[in-house]
C-alpha cells in the first residue's frame, strides 16, 4: 500500500480477451433490443400519425387528404417491415 492506495493488478491477456468477448456480445444484445424497439410503432405513436386523417376518413374533408395525414401514413408504413409490426388494437 502507498499512502493509503492499494495496488490493483492488471488484466493478463487472457483475461482481458474475455472481458472484449463479453462486452462485444453485451453490444450485440442492446443493438438487437433496440432494433426491435424502433421496429414496433407503439398504439401512441401509430394514433399521434395518423390523428391528422380523422376527418378525412370521416367525409370532412373537401375531397383530399391534408399533407399531414399523408405523412403520418408514411411514418406508420414505415415503422415496420410486417403489417403486424404496424397493427396496432383499438
Amino acid at each position: 500500500m502507498y499512502l493509503g492506495v492499494k495496488k490493483t493488478r492488471l488484466l493478463n491477456g487472457q483475461s482481458l480477451m474475455k472481458l472484449a468477448c463479453v462486452i462485444v456480445a453485451c453490444m450485440a444484445v442492446v443493438g438487437a433490443l433496440m432494433a426491435q424497439a424502433q421496429a414496433q410503432m407503439t398504439c401512441a405513436a401509430v394514433h399521434r400519425n395518423l390523428r391528422p386523417c380523422f376527418l378525412y376518413v370521416l367525409g370532412g374533408s373537401n375531397g383530399t387528404p391534408p399533407e399531414r395525414c399523408c405523412d403520418g401514413v408514411k411514418a406508420v408504413a414505415d415503422a415496420g417491415e410486417t403489417t403486424e409490426d404496424r397493427r396496432c388494437p383499438v
